[in-house]
């Protein structure tokens, strides 16, 4: 088992590293994330299904076969994912579509997802020659390769933290597994298996892999590899942080940085025009700012030109510390100038959990994340933040935002993202003002005076303080504050129609900005996104008629031992489907709504995920152990839980905005309450003849885990919310129950029946 749970480790940490460096090279949101994942499962999935062919021998060897070359698959996937521009012919900085990632997405994750979901179902099948009962070593199995996940998931936290690279985290995976699959073969040997060829791959692999991560071969592949994600530019600069990849590429006598493959800034050389734009707009509009805070995206330029105005204080707030090191290191006059300045205090934290604890009461706030794409950023344009930003503010502070725009005209994709976030900050300040551009400015306060502050105001306290600015001229503003400009800018996105708010809870700004971004990147889908969203009730509809259907089948129940197994493996086969789609949004949704009431804390997040693991590998003990003797009665318990537990989630999650711990008391419970049901579905499957079942039910919970981890990130929250999506799934659940009390009906008829033949 010590095998199983390495593997279970390799798993997750191989599937964060693939994914941080797909996510650099496809610029990912959480739609890029939503896709990368759910091909992660089905390709997982895919090869449990495989393992099932084949005659049921040499089972050990099968296994110590499949990790000896699961071994290899490691370094080749990273080196595929590197390569990967060659391969799908994508040039460096050359937008791409839908096609060239889901196919270069399935080409470098298919050795290493497929071989490790084959993994299981051989793991299940070797243990179940050995022990005799494969419904036992099933369990088994489940709960051994969930506590390496667990194990897994807190050692990769600790070496992100360390900055080790990819290549020499996989080189450790590796060796480790090398070490485990010796100590397999030889406990196969002790079991006598006939065919000694697993063995003896198994030994050979070890000593390969061991010489390979040894030689200087193997740092050559690594920089080669990372030349060729680059496009083959000079890379000065390489860092992994716990938070994102850090890469800086040096084209003469400039240097630009990259953040998970997102161009920050460019250094000695900043963007003037945002940098003085943003800095000079936002402070000129109050009338004497003191205590200013900037909320990311400040080095390199937008710091600069704060600094230039009078101010008395400076916080600037940036969640990694490891990009301050790097910036640091480019040794950049502008950037040394900036640190050096005595007003400005850097904070290495959550822009929102700094507002909630803040103990300055600011003149002026400004946002610099960008465009609220994901759901990380969009907490800073949230309802609930606004608010949190008006305590924080005085009387007469501003809060300043951005948000892609145009010059000309907004498009049918920005025009909903630009009225969703001026009605939201409507909500909460009296007064909102916007100055269109290619990018828009909406500056929103209490104080009436920034409706009323004119072109000739600005230009009198610009030379009152007496700025040197290289674009920001008194023509600039009269320009970008001409009311022929930007009044009918505001009657286009005052016009609010059907437009909704964005909250923590329903977060349409991300919906409304991956709509923008799909129509650039991917056309085709943005047009199904924009039909889902008109044609909400669909999936209602489709819930509906599930449930219906099911009822009828309840009622129409008829004995048969044929039909019995079929029930019962249809009701199994919805049940665990549905589980694991219904798990995976669990884990995002718990993961979402604490990273809004608490803040982005890594550690913490990834404490909900161990959390979650803990819950999974224990329902998974209880399953095994506790309740596989009470039968489908037990199955049908724990998913009548589970719908509670969904339809009561909305309200746990309002309390744990209260208290952190409530977060890790749910996370815990809807671990707890998925994993035993892995091991009661094999014991059921196992009621009605369907023997080695362990790899079907593994591969159809990775399945539901693939529509439940891109519909939750990608659709579900964006569109319906938090609290919807989870009422959506406990319906898509009550569907589960009634099929599996229809086929448990089934199954008591027949028994019924056989003992009423028995006493004739």
């Amino acid at each position: 088992m010590l095998a199983v749970g390495l593997c279970g480790a390799v798993g997750i940490i191989i599937q964060v590293i693939l994914a941080r460096e797909l996510l650099v090279l496809f610029q990912g949101n959480e739609l890029t994330i939503g896709v990368v994942l759910a091909l992660w499962l089905l390709l997982e999935a895919a090869g449990a299904m495989a393992a099932r062919w084949g005659r049921e021998t040499h089972n050990m060897n099968r296994f110590l076969v499949l990790l000896g070359l699961s071994l290899l698959s490691l370094p080749l996937s990273l080196v595929l994912v590197r390569v990967l521009r060659d391969l799908v012919g994508i040039n460096f900085g050359q937008a791409f579509t839908l096609q060239q990632l889901l196919q270069g997405t399935f080409l470098a994750l298919a050795p290493a997802c497929v071989l490790h979901g084959a993994l299981f179902t051989a793991a299940c099948r070797a243990f179940g020659s050995v022990t005799g009962s494969h419904a036992q070593a099933a369990g088994r199995v489940y709960v051994a390769e969930t506590l390496g996940t667990l194990l897994g998931a807190a050692a990769l936290a600790g070496v992100l933290s360390w900055g080790w690279t990819s290549f020499r985290i996989i080189g450790i995976l590796m060796v480790a597994t090398a070490c485990a699959g010796v100590a397999a073969a030889c406990s196969a040997r002790s079991v006598k298996i006939r065919c000694l060829a697993g063995p003896g791959l198994t030994f050979a692999v070890a000593l390969l892999v061991l010489g390979f991560v040894v030689s200087p071969l193997y740092s050559q592949l690594h920089h080669a590899s990372l030349r060729r994600q680059w496009g083959g530019g000079e890379i000065q600069l390489h860092r992994d942080t716990i938070y994102g990849s850090i890469t800086v590429l040096q084209s003469q006598d400039q240097s630009t940085v990259y953040y998970d493959g997102s161009s920050l800034l460019t250094v000695p050389y900043p963007d003037l025009e945002y940098a003085e734009t943003l800095a000079h707009l936002a402070l000129l509009f109050h009338e004497a700012p003191g205590n200013v805070l900037i909320l990311s995206g400040g080095l390199g330029g937008l710091l600069n030109e704060v600094q230039k105005h009078p101010v008395r204080t400076i916080d600037y707030v940036e969640l990694d510390p490891g990009l301050l090191e790097v910036l640091k290191a480019l040794q950049s006059p502008l950037i040394q100038q900036e640190l050096a300045d005595p007003r400005l205090r850097s904070v290495y934290m959550d822009g929102r959990l700094f507002i909630k604890n803040a103990d300055t009461n600011y003149d002026v706030i400004i946002t610099g994340v960008g465009e609220p794409t994901t759901l990380q950023v969009n907490r800073l344009y949230t309802q609930e933040f606004f608010a949190e930003a008006r305590q924080a503010l005085r009387d007469d502070g501003i809060l300043v935002i951005t948000s892609p725009g145009s010059e000309t005209h907004l498009g049918r994709e920005l025009l909903p993202l630009n009225r969703s976030l001026y009605a939201t900050l409507q909500s909460v300040f009296p007064h909102v003002r916007v100055i269109p551009g290619h990018w828009n400015l909406f500056l929103a306060s209490a104080d009436p005076e920034l409706a009323a502050a004119t072109a000739e105001q600005l230009h009198q306290r610009l030379q009152d303080r007496e700025l040197t600015t290289a674009l920001f001229s008194p023509a600039f503003v009269r320009y970008r504050l001409n009311p022929d400009r930007w009044q009918p800018f505001v009657e286009q996105i005052a016009a609010r129609g059907d437009i909704r708010l964005n909250t923590d809870d329903h977060p349409a700004a991300v919906f409304y900005a991956l709509r923008h971004w799909g129509a650039v990147m991917w056309p085709e889908l943005e047009r199904w996104e924009m039909w889902l969203a008109d044609h909400w009730y669909v999936p209602a509809a489709a819930v509906s008629i599930l449930a219906i259907l099911s009822v009828f089948w309840l009622g129409g129940a008829r004995a048969g031992s044929g039909r019995a197994a079929r029930a019962v493996g249809g009701a199994t086969g919805w049940l665990v489907l549905t589980t694991g789609a219904a798990g995976m949004s669990l884990d995002l949704l718990i993961l979402f709504a604490f990273q809004s009431a608490h803040g982005y804390v890594y550690q913490a997040m990834a404490l909900l995920i161990a959390v979650f693991m803990a819950g999974a590998a224990w329902g998974g003990w209880l399953g095994l152990h506790r309740l596989g003797r009470m039968g489908g009665s037990a199955l049908l318990a724990v998913e009548l839980l589970l719908v509670a537990f969904l339809l009561g989630l909305p309200l746990c999650l309002h309390l744990g905005s209260v208290h952190p711990l409530a977060f890790l008391l749910l996370s815990l419970a809807a671990g707890v309450l998925t994993g035993c049901q892995f091991p009661l579905a094999v014991e059921l499957l196992g009621t009605v003849g369907q023997r080695n079942s362990g790899g079907l039910v593994y591969g159809v919970d990775l399945l539901g885990g693939c529509v439940g981890g891109l519909g939750a990130a990608v659709i579900w929250v964006p569109l319906w919310g938090i609290s919807s999506t989870a009422w959506i799934l406990a319906g898509v659940k009550m569907t589960s129950v009634l099929f599996l009390a229809a086929a448990l009906r089934y199954i008591h008829r027949q028994q019924k029946g056989r003992d009423g033949a028995a006493v004739d």
